[in-house]
């Protein structure tokens, strides 16, 4: 997205990478949760929010293990959505 790195689990995204940040899609609970226990913010590329996805601060990229329960939280929710189909290209 954006010429950045993401990762997709059935067609939807899950987590990326926008410039120096790191974003995830959570549910609305654990997006509530991650604002008051690590500080996470609203990912807002261009000023304008995208509705499920918060930007993780540097202090909990760089700690392995709450990387890896706020990205096990991620893969939860996202692999719960209904799977996407995958969009036929457009032949020029």
């Amino acid at each position: 997205m954006f010429g950045y790195p993401c990762a997709f689990l059935n067609g939807n995204m899950l987590a990326g990478l926008f410039q120096d940040q790191m974003m995830l899609r959570l549910s609305e609970a654990d997006r509530a949760r991650a604002a008051l226990d690590a500080a996470a913010t609203p990912f807002s590329p261009g000023g304008r929010p995208m509705r499920e996805y918060v930007v993780l601060p540097p202090e909990i990229i760089g700690d392995k293990r709450k990387l890896n329960a706020w990205l096990k939280r991620a893969i939860a929710y996202v692999g719960a959505l209904p799977t996407k189909k995958a969009k036929k290209l457009k032949r020029k």
